[in-house]
């Protein structure tokens, strides 16, 4: 028997969270209040709700898109996925899409709504000690 998928509605946290964009978004995924203001806090994007139908589950993210909120819908076959690594080195702003660039030269162009941009660097900063040395010579001489 084959197992069925499950498909995952993904939303990022929006700029402004009112209790009644709160109440609305709750009583569209079916979960309660309380649930629904923790995923929809924070700075990460987070699964917000997952059902067992693909068109349902794209007929809620509509809903949520409605109310300005950005929403991904993807099964768990997309999770599980093994992805294909592109380290981009710049951004071009479009008017409706993104270009990520590589080193390479390769680019990959996405619409703008598609996008979830997650940034991760790391810092080195380094401090020059300076190293002072002084010797002194001291010469001594015994006068008879």
């Amino acid at each position: 028997m084959a197992e069925k998928e499950v498909i995952h509605v993904a939303a990022a946290p929006p700029a402004a969270l009112g209790e009644e964009l709160v109440k609305t978004v709750s009583q569209i995924i079916g979960k309660n209040l309380y649930e629904t203001r923790l995923r929809l806090t924070g700075k990460v994007p987070k699964i917000i709700a997952n059902y067992d139908d693909a068109q349902r589950a794209e007929l809620i993210a509509q809903s949520l898109r409605k109310l300005g909120l950005v929403v991904l819908v993807f099964g768990d076959s997309e999770l599980r996925r093994q992805w294909q690594v592109f380290k981009a080195r710049s951004l071009k702003f479009e008017e409706a899409a993104i270009t990520f660039g590589d080193r390479s030269g390769q680019a990959k162009r996405t619409d703008a709504g598609d996008v979830f941009l997650i940034l991760s660097a790391r810092m080195e900063t380094y401090t020059e000690k300076a190293e002072t040395k002084t010797t002194r010579k001291l010469m001594w001489r015994l006068l008879y």
